[in-house]
């Protein structure tokens, strides 16, 4: 557990450098197709830097550690989901946390114990659930247009 928020906390002060290279257009711009695709592509782009210097590369067998990233045209926003495995004293868990990557925010995090599937974390904003199905449902609507 100790090693998995120590790896959050990295990840939150690492992300606040990084994330100045993932901008989003300002509220009243009208954004264009090739604006869109510039966005998204920066998004993948700051979201793959961060993960190569913070985990010495992003395959999840090797390091434990994969990330999905989408730029929302609707929220002018990207958005990075960690998903890892954590083993330590506490147990052998998956985790996934859901992070705003232009504001630096934890946005959700849902945890599960690999051994028994406890479910020992699960939320998203103010909304508390109970599956690891319910969280990627609420997730996804974020990481989709």
């Amino acid at each position: 557990m100790k090693k998995l928020l120590l790896l959050s906390a990295i990840f939150i002060e690492m992300l606040f450098p990084l994330s100045g290279n993932c901008y989003a257009a300002s509220s009243d711009q009208q954004v264009d197709g090739k604006q869109i695709y510039e966005l998204r592509e920066r998004c993948r782009s700051s979201a793959e830097d961060f993960f190569k210097i913070i985990y010495n590369g992003i395959n999840k067998e090797t390091t434990g550690v994969s990330f999905k990233n989408h730029y929302n045209v609707r929220l002018n926003k990207c958005f990075v989901i960690l998903d890892m495995d954590n083993n330590d004293e506490d147990g052998y868990f998956s985790v996934k946390e859901f992070f705003d990557f232009n504001d630096c925010f934890l946005l959700g995090t849902f945890r599960r114990d690999k051994h028994n599937n406890e479910v020992h974390s699960c939320y998203v904003l103010d909304m508390n659930c109970q599956s690891e199905a319910e969280w990627d449902a609420f997730v996804k609507s974020y990481m989709e247009e």
